[in-house]
């Protein structure tokens, strides 16, 4: 009877002793898949790791790439899974230029992302409530941080119109001073010379010459003599010769005036037509340029000066040959602006109401 009693004390007292209290479950370890090629997963780990220390626990992690990737910015779609199977999703951009370097950028950005996002377990996704155990103490953690804001887009906007470089424009023009010899008439052969002052350019990548011309002629025989002024312009086409394009070769026509004074026993001028159509050659050095011009010079109408013991025929058309020298000057220009055929910008306060800057220099380079 004793033995049976105290079998049945035992067993209410061991019906009656609490059930051993049992802790949380041992924590789970954090998974991470990376899937981009451009992104270093041990470096990425590690930064995470560092950042986050035990609140990394229990989450999976896993990196995909997206679209627009360059060799310093990758952009990356990540999704965060929390212990209790919550995910949520960010796009962000790893920078860098290595592969452990974009990881350790991109560690920074995840670390600040997840501290801001609540934690669910997998009890309060199935409605079980734990009992109420004691609090552990946690480590000292950071403060909450905003999850990052995307900055506002800008509008689109028009590019600005670039402004090509500077553009220099050189005309060259020249002045050359030289005598000139004409022939013809009846037998025998009656000549004239003179001076010729002439002024021209080149245009057109150097196949015109607009040309100005002032000369002076004389002819004397037996006490009889011609003075002839006369004034005109015209104009020369030809093109540049030879690699250094130093030889110019052209046809010119040069329509004159002509004032002529006769002198013999009595005097008297004669206004008459005195044109010239020919070849022009001329050699071109970094200065200087050297001109012959060999033609037909035509006047209109023919004159014929008869004296008291001779007689001068300037007929309608004598041979004529004449060389020049001069100096060759360079007009430049510096222009700013748009290109051929493109839109004006608008003026920039700098440039003021005046528009473009422009400015131009004269000068004869040095030999």
């Amino acid at each position: 009877m004793g033995s049976v009693l105290s079998g049945a004390l035992l067993v209410l007292l061991l019906g009656r002793a609490p059930a051993a209290e049992t802790g949380p479950p041992p924590a789970k370890p954090h998974v991470l898949e990376v899937e981009v090629a451009a992104l270093d997963t041990e470096a990425l780990d590690a930064g995470l790791r560092a950042r986050l220390g035990p609140t990394l626990e229990g989450w999976t992690i896993t990196v995909t790439e997206d679209e627009g990737a360059t060799e310093t910015e990758i952009p990356v779609l990540v999704r965060l899974r929390d212990p209790g199977g919550k995910t949520t999703k960010r796009t962000l951009v790893a920078h860098g230029e290595t592969p452990p370097s974009r990881s350790r950028d991109l560690a920074s950005s995840i670390a600040v992302i997840l501290r801001g996002l609540p934690v669910t377990t997998p009890h309060e996704s199935d409605g079980h409530v734990d009992p109420p155990v004691d609090p552990p103490v946690d480590p000292p953690v950071d403060p909450p941080v905003d999850p990052p804001v995307d900055p506002p887009v800008d509008p689109p906007v028009d590019p600005p119109v670039e402004t090509p470089p500077p553009e220099t424009v050189e005309y060259r023009w020249w002045i050359g001073l030289g005598p000139h010899l004409s022939l013809g008439g009846s037998a025998p052969v009656q000549p004239a010379g003179g001076l010729d002052l002439q002024v021209g350019g080149w245009l057109v990548r150097d196949h015109l010459q607009p040309i100005g011309e002032l000369s002076w002629a004389v002819s004397v025989r037996d006490g009889l003599s011609l003075h002839a002024l006369r004034l005109g312009a015209g104009l020369a086409a030809g093109a540049s010769v030879g690699k250094a394009r130093a030889l110019w070769i052209g046809g010119v026509v040069a329509p004159r005036v002509a004032w002529v004074h006769i002198a013999d026993a009595a005097r008297r001028q004669v206004w008459m037509s005195s044109s010239v159509v020919g070849a022009l050659v001329q050699w071109r050095w970094p200065a200087v340029v050297v001109g012959l011009r060999v033609g037909v010079e035509l006047n209109l109408p023919p004159l014929s000066a008869t004296g008291t013991d001779a007689q001068i025929d300037w007929g309608i058309a004598r041979f004529t040959l004449g060389v020049s020298v001069g100096p060759i000057l360079r007009y430049r220009r510096l222009r700013r602006g748009p290109a051929a055929g493109g839109p004006k910008p608008s003026p920039t306060p700098d440039q003021g109401r005046e528009g473009a800057v422009q400015a131009a220099t004269f000068e004869n380079p040095p030999r």
